[in-house]
């Protein structure tokens, strides 16, 4: 995935084209999932979701869009597919992003031990 700045600066992009609203969901995830009965595991699954949604909107006109390509070009191209496809209507006003603002926070509570690094025998054994 691209950083959070280049994604802030495309956000501008359909604000540019018409659009009242813009925003970006940007996903990367894994999971694991084990289920037994109480006493055999009968699945086990892992996933790994990753992408950017974006949703336009301008009045009572919206539009949503996904990609699996998180990179400039793979945003950029879904901005500009979904501006296209609406006849905006914001009198030639263009709203303005407020300025990039980040912080960083240290959570209250530690990890001891992440899911991650735990092998899936182990997960196993603490459900059996």
């Amino acid at each position: 995935m691209a950083d959070l700045k280049m994604f802030f600066d495309l956000l501008s992009v359909p604000l540019k084209c018409g659009a009242d609203f813009s925003e970006l969901f940007i996903e990367d995830r894994e999971e694991f999932s084990i289920r037994n009965d109480g006493s055999k595991v009968y699945s086990a699954s892992s996933s790994h979701q990753k992408g950017v949604g974006l949703y336009l909107l301008s009045g009572t006109k919206s539009r949503y869009g996904y990609t699996c390509d998180g990179s400039y070009h793979g945003v950029k191209t879904l901005i500009d597919q979904l501006s296209s496809m609406i006849a905006w209507d914001n009198n030639g006003a263009v709203p303005q992003l407020p300025p990039l603002h980040t912080e960083s926070y240290t959570s209250a509570n530690r990890v001891l031990l992440f899911p991650g690094g735990v092998s899936k025998e182990r997960k196993k054994a603490v459900l059996n």
